[in-house]
């Protein structure tokens, strides 16, 4: 069998690596890049450094380690769902996945640059329900990483602000996050890509990150557009649940710290990484105890105040949540609206700035099931990245009708920013005078928000 000639081969920061088929050999998928060096032994609870360079090709056919957590098969509420993801998990799990339909360098695609949810806790860049495939059939590159999590990834502490030239901690997930923009912007012309054109995008803890990726000094200039997907907010959180300083959060460390007996760095680091990120706690809240916070430098402010000060990036948007996003999953309660408080907020900004308006979206597809839990929250995720035959639900004719829309729409806007193409129900922006959003549902169609 004849395969299509294909990009196979990229020269990257580090060296040169090769990528293996995708399911569709006209593609090309490089599992595994490292974008910075590994965050082990005394660069835990550093901000990530540069790649370590490798001698001949890499061989990039496999994904590398997902970040150490303790999230498992049987998580009560999302295990079943999405979590079952078999990769090894470690502290070494800085590594990114490409997803190219290109067949040589100068190709210029635009890009879907992906950060995964999982409440700062657990997750991946490559759970089941995330494949590039779907936006490579559409002449859209996807990038998907792994960043560092639970207190790994976001424990700032007294002794590691005394540390550090720049006087904070905490937020090195965060920062791996630009790291991995940063080498997306610097290296994707190699697979095809256009670094003129990158959208990111990201669901839950994700979409979180989104905003705090439009938000900070240190990722300006680095994206295009952004898609937020039930997580957009504006002004305080009253639930305090973003709007953390760097004293509550070196206080939530002290604390952490006193847990395990240590009085210094250099003994917390000897810590094996599996038992800095267990917990014994199933309570949502409590698991996502180390998330980003505001420490003046990497987030100047809480993203909500910057968005509503219109300190945000000036770029493309797009924004939505699930009818059910508060129900529950595991007892199939519902919990119905149209367009969240967040995103309606988050468009009225927008228009009050004189940006260029947001497109809104609700996904109110009942996903099927026995335990019937309504449009919940993530349940697009399989439709978005078209891999309905991933998931153990019982979808019909319908669900893989509305995820191609969904997934064009997606890619429409990625390549533009504009949605719409001819074959698709038309999605208007959202405006004073055109106040709805898409319903993505058996009938897609715009319904007023109020």
């Amino acid at each position: 069998m004849e395969y299509r000639e294909t990009l196979r081969e990229a020269i990257v920061e580090g060296g040169k690596v090769r990528g293996i088929y995708g399911n569709n050999p006209i593609y090309t998928v490089f599992k595994g890049i490292p974008y910075a060096a590994p965050p082990v032994g005394e660069l835990r609870w550093k901000a990530p450094q540069p790649v370590i360079p490798w001698e001949g090709t890499k061989i990039c056919y496999e994904y590398g380690a997902i970040a150490e957590q303790s999230v498992r098969f049987d998580e009560p509420l999302y295990g079943r769902e999405f979590f079952q993801n078999t990769d090894p998990r470690g502290e070494d799990c800085l590594y990114l996945n490409v997803w190219t339909p290109a067949k040589s360098a100068d190709e210029k695609l635009p890009v879907f640059f992906w950060v995964h949810g999982g409440g700062y806790f657990g997750g991946s860049g490559t759970e089941p329900e995330f494949d590039g495939e779907g936006f490579c059939r559409r002449g859209v590159i996807m990038v998907s990483f792994n960043y560092r999590l639970g207190a790994l990834g976001f424990m700032a502490h007294p002794l590691l602000s005394r540390e550090n030239e720049q006087g904070i901690s905490g937020n090195y997930g965060l920062l791996d996050q630009i790291a991995a923009l940063k080498w997306t912007k610097n290296n994707i012309a190699a697979f095809g890509g256009d670094p003129e054109n990158i959208t990111i995008a990201g669901q839950s803890a994700g979409a979180a990150s989104i905003l705090n990726l439009i938000s900070s000094p240190l990722s300006r200039g680095l994206m295009k557009r952004a898609i937020i997907q039930s997580g957009a907010r504006v002004g305080k959180d009253d639930r305090a649940l973003f709007d953390l300083t760097l004293a509550e959060a070196e206080a939530k460390g002290e604390a952490f710290m006193q847990k395990f007996g240590a009085n210094t760095l250099e003994e917390m680091r000897k810590i094996p990484s599996a038992d800095l990120v267990k917990t014994n706690s199933s309570d949502t809240m409590s698991k996502i105890a180390f998330r980003p916070l505001t420490d003046g430098i990497i987030l100047e402010e809480s993203a909500g105040i910057t968005v509503e000060s219109g300190k945000h990036a000036d770029i493309d948007y797009m924004v939505g949540n699930m009818q059910d996003e508060g129900g529950n999953i595991t007892k199939g309660e519902k919990f119905a609206q149209i367009l969240s408080p967040g995103n309606t907020a988050f468009a009225e900004v927008q228009n009050k700035l004189g940006r260029k308006a947001a497109y809104t979206y609700c996904f109110s597809r009942d996903l099927p099931g026995e335990d019937e839990p309504g449009a919940f929250h993530a349940g697009e995720l399989w439709y978005e990245f078209e891999t309905l035959t991933r998931c153990w639900r019982p979808f019909t004719g319908v669900d893989y009708d509305l995820s191609v829309a969904m997934a064009s729409y997606f890619a429409n806007f990625v390549k533009t920013g504009n949605p719409n193409s001819p074959e698709l129900p038309e999605w208007t922006a959202f405006t004073e005078e055109n106040r709805k959003c898409l319903e993505l549902c058996e009938d897609i169609k715009m319904i007023d928000i109020e």
